[in-house]
């Protein structure tokens, strides 16, 4: 039983069974159990049903701008008394919860509108980085496959991440806020290998902040037997396989590293060293490096530091040794 306003006049309205038949019932039970459903898949997109919540704008019009006008003009004209048998107290109780409702619900719906803005905000300006990076690379004269792998690349970023690698307030941060958060984050790798677990306190600071981040999705190569890169790899989480290729041509699985490894140790203090195995991603890896021409800086400005990494990175191949004579 419903009590409504019809021809200005107070009069109860039976439902029963005609309840299910109305369209705003399922609408109602669409905008809460339809958002709900992102707990189970995580995709964020079912959250946009809140905008449903629309409809409580004409709610609030009808019910209760229109409705509770032609109840307090029968209550002025003395008419209440014959048509409803409502106190005042209980008039004003109904008017208040009423009220407090439907602003229960339009804040609902203003956080369904700003949560959309702000994923479609993000995802627009995403899809328009990734857009004119493969123009640039298109006009360039790169290869239409690799510039698929590079758009399928982007889209698991964006699926794993929301496009995000590291926030860019943090690299923009003032140098002593930045050692602290790099170093929060990334110092146990520099305490896993034996090059860096020895040097200063003061040095390892300033080397975390010149870790970069980059995530690289399963089966792909991340450097190869040979290369020349001078980057030494750390393993924040995943699992990396190593790999061998032997004078025959054939590969063979060495070992697998897991998180908290790292490779890359003696290729990212030497220019001329080469990469002795290639390692290929078995998982999702999330990995930070060290690219030697990002922090060789910091070596200059130490002499003793790079006395004491140099003098215990020495690598074992004696070819390799007269090589940088």
């Amino acid at each position: 039983v419903e009590l409504i306003v019809a021809r200005n006049k107070l009069a109860y309205r039976r439902f029963g069974m005609r309840k299910f038949s109305h369209w705003t019932l399922y609408l109602d039970g669409l905008s809460l159990l339809l958002p709900l459903v992102t707990l189970f898949t995580g995709r964020w997109g079912y959250q946009l049903a809140r905008l449903l919540r629309l409809k409580f704008f004409w709610d609030f019009n009808t019910h209760f701008c229109r409705g509770f006008t032609v109840v307090l003009e029968l209550q002025e004209h003395l008419l209440i008394i014959t048509v409803i048998a409502l106190s005042l107290k209980q008039l004003y109780y109904k008017i208040f919860v009423t009220f407090f409702m439907y602003l229960l619900n339009i804040w609902i719906m203003a956080l369904a509108i700003h949560y959309a803005f702000k994923n479609f905000r993000l995802l627009y300006n995403y899809d328009y980085g990734v857009q004119r990076m493969l123009e640039y690379l298109a006009h360039n004269g790169i290869h239409q496959a690799i510039l698929d792998i590079v758009k399928e690349y982007t889209d698991q970023l964006w699926t794993r991440e929301k496009g995000d690698w590291l926030p860019e307030l943090v690299y923009d941060a003032p140098p002593c806020l930045r050692n602290d958060i790099f170093c929060s984050l990334y110092i146990h790798h520099l305490e896993s290998a034996p090059t860096f677990r020895q040097l200063p306190d003061y040095f390892k600071r300033q080397l975390c902040a010149r870790f970069v981040r980059i995530v690289i999705f399963p089966g792909k190569c991340i450097v190869r037997q040979g290369d020349t890169f001078n980057t030494t790899y750390f393993i924040h989480q995943g699992e990396v396989e190593k790999w061998m290729t032997d004078a025959n041509g054939e590969g063979k699985l060495i070992s697998i590293l897991y998180t908290n490894s790292y490779f890359g140790r003696i290729t990212g203090l030497y220019p001329s060293a080469g990469f002795r195995s290639s390692y290929y991603t078995r998982t999702v890896v999330d990995l930070v490096y060290l690219s030697l021409a990002n922090w060789e800086d910091l070596l200059e400005c130490y002499p003793e530091v790079k006395s004491l990494i140099y003098s215990t990175s020495k690598p074992k191949n004696t070819d390799f040794l007269k090589n940088l004579a």
